[in-house]
């Protein structure tokens, strides 16, 4: 975790905002968004990007993932101009692609991240009216 609170604080244009997900008053995930950039530039995607969405392994395929998904959603319905959520995830099997596209996530092309391997580009329409 601490290492998400550092990128955090290394990035302050990117507006970051994280919450913590519970069951009950166990500590089961994390999740951070980018929330409402104002400078953009070359290097940010935005102005809303799901930065991180960690469930703990044994939480997972139980539902907590797209409930948090849920829970940002309903908080970006509060925000200026929040018509699109962006997220990347890596490639490869066993990354979180296939959860992304069941959500209702759509596959956009490629991003590129400092020295990081290529990810998946993703966007969620905030457009419409529910995942």
């Amino acid at each position: 975790m601490e290492s998400h609170f550092e990128d955090a604080e290394a990035e302050p244009r990117a507006m970051p905002r994280m919450w913590s997900v519970h069951d009950g008053d166990q500590l089961i995930g994390f999740v951070m968004i980018s929330d409402n950039i104002e400078d953009l530039g070359d290097d940010l995607i935005g102005p809303y990007y799901l930065w991180r969405l960690l469930i703990d392994q044994a939480f997972q395929g139980r539902g907590y993932g797209a409930a948090t998904i849920d829970a940002v959603v309903a908080y970006l319905h509060t925000r200026p101009n929040a018509h699109v959520l962006w997220t990347s995830c890596g490639k490869g099997e066993g990354g979180p692609l296939p959860f992304y596209l069941r959500y209702g996530f759509t596959l956009v092309g490629d991003a590129q991240f400092e020295d990081d391997e290529p990810e998946h580009l993703l966007r969620l329409d905030l457009t419409r009216s529910g995942p």
